[in-house]
């Protein structure tokens, strides 16, 4: 039997080993499940707060004349990571290939479809040297776990989700981005 008299246990502390700061960041579920208290249910209909799980019938295009435009982005410098330039130019190219893929998603491509679009152009986890991400990838952005979020505003839409991507499409010209519209 192994000894354990010397080993804290996590629920008789009422915060995380790092301190405050610790508990400031994991916050008030963190500290719960640490704890080992449930999780709280997550809702089932994509909400405001929830639509970063959108299934393929709650996404629909969207004219971005139609989007009120982010007011703090104007340009490469309002991108974050290390350098803005660079995020600017990987999403700039995201969008770009979302556009590419949408007539073959329109037409029902089967989802294997973009793992080997991937696979011939070197991109996603066939990159050679450092990752780049691939179509794959920004089907799962555009499509499934990180779509662009709208909430209706009279005959306009307020972004909840997206507000780079939707600068990036009105930028390039595109006319519509695919979107999940939160009622």
């Amino acid at each position: 039997m192994q000894d354990t008299t010397d080993t804290p246990n996590i629920s008789d502390s009422p915060e995380p080993a790092g301190g405050a700061q610790e508990a400031s960041r994991l916050g008030r579920r963190g500290i719960g499940a640490i704890q080992g208290e449930a999780a709280p249910a997550v809702p089932e209909e994509p909400s405001a707060l929830h639509f970063h799980e959108a299934r393929p019938e709650d996404i629909k295009y969207v004219d971005t004349s139609r989007i009120n435009l982010p007011e703090d982005i104007s340009g490469p410098e309002d991108f974050r990571g290390k350098d803005p330039q660079e995020t600017y130019d990987s999403m700039r190219r995201e969008m770009l290939m979302q556009d590419e893929m949408r007539p073959l998603i329109e037409q029902g491509a089967p989802p294997d479809t973009w793992e080997q679009w991937d696979k011939e152009k070197g991109l996603g986890h066939y990159s050679t040297d450092n990752y780049v991400r691939g179509y794959e990838d920004v089907y799962g952005a555009f499509y499934k776990n990180d779509t662009i979020a709208l909430e209706p505003a009279g005959d306009r839409y307020n972004i909840l989700n997206g507000r780079h991507r939707v600068h990036l499409a009105h930028d390039l010209g595109i006319p519509q981005v695919p979107a999940c519209v939160v009622e």
